[in-house]
């Protein structure tokens, strides 16, 4: 576990630690239901996973196209990627 100095008092302060979590929504994606599916739960739009991720207490930090996301010129929610960050359980705050 990280420590650095804490100058407002002079003593050892504990650095948070993080869990990081990232969201590709095509890996998501279920066909044959043409729906997203996540935890065995079903959503229509990419707003409602994200709602849902928030729901589970993960932060959304980053969001960015993925390698090859450019599909024909075009872009879709399914080629990016969301980056989500969260305190880890039992780590000081």
């Amino acid at each position: 576990m990280d420590q650095t100095p804490d100058k407002a008092t002079g003593t050892m302060a504990v650095a948070q630690q993080w869990k990081y979590f990232t969201l590709i929504p095509a890996t998501c994606w279920d066909i044959p239901k043409q729906k997203w599916v996540l935890d065995d739960k079903d959503f229509d739009h990419i707003h409602e996973i994200l709602n849902y991720v928030g729901q589970l207490g993960w932060e959304l930090v980053s969001v960015t196209d993925r390698p090859n996301s450019n599909v024909m010129g075009g872009r879709s929610n399914a080629q990016l990627a969301y980056y989500f960050k969260r305190p880890l359980l039992g780590a000081p705050s």
